[in-house]
């Protein structure tokens, strides 16, 4: 699964709506394709999953609320895509 994912990522790459973003992405060493397409160096995305973390902790709105992924915690979700995001500095938009 990981193999296709990466794969999907160099082949196809992922649209991205923000000019800003894209221009983030291209900083960090991925590629712009044009019509908001950002292609994925799959040797770059190997080199940044080898140092992520083994575990992570997804903060809820309390701390009984707080959810640990990794390890031997796994975490199954239904969701689409995020139509929207949001920040402190620049509020709710599309994402």
């Amino acid at each position: 699964m990981h193999t296709a994912s990466v794969r999907v990522l160099s082949d196809f790459g992922i649209r991205v709506l923000s000019e800003e973003w894209r221009g983030s992405y291209v900083a960090a060493g991925m590629t712009d394709a044009g019509e908001q397409v950002v292609r994925f160096d799959p040797d770059l995305v190997e080199a940044l999953v080898s140092d992520a973390p083994p575990e992570t902790m997804l903060h809820g709105r309390g701390d009984s609320r707080n959810v640990t992924i990794g390890g031997k915690m796994m975490g199954v979700c239904t969701t689409g895509e995020t139509p929207n995001l949001s920040d402190a500095k620049n509020g709710r938009r599309p994402g």
